[in-house]
């Protein structure tokens, strides 16, 4: 159960860091394109949020193995 845990903390991880990648692209592009730069820059933010919520989940799934290790050590 802590291993699929785990595997969906470090896939919200990895998301989060694509989002924030893809937002820091659209803020880089020149002002002529498409792109809202203002939009982008609400998109890094939420890739932020996600990579922090995902670290959070990683954590408490490592807490009982932690607690566990203690026990017998």
């Amino acid at each position: 159960m802590s291993n699929t845990i785990a595997s969906f903390g470090a896939l919200g991880i990895q998301r989060g860091m694509q989002q924030v990648e893809r937002a820091a692209a659209a803020v880089a592009r020149p002002p002529a394109s498409a792109a809202d730069p203002a939009a982008a820059l609400v998109e890094a933010k939420l890739g932020k949020l996600q990579v922090q919520a995902s670290a959070k989940v990683l954590e408490t799934a490592d807490e009982p193995l932690g607690r566990l290790i203690d026990d017998f050590a």
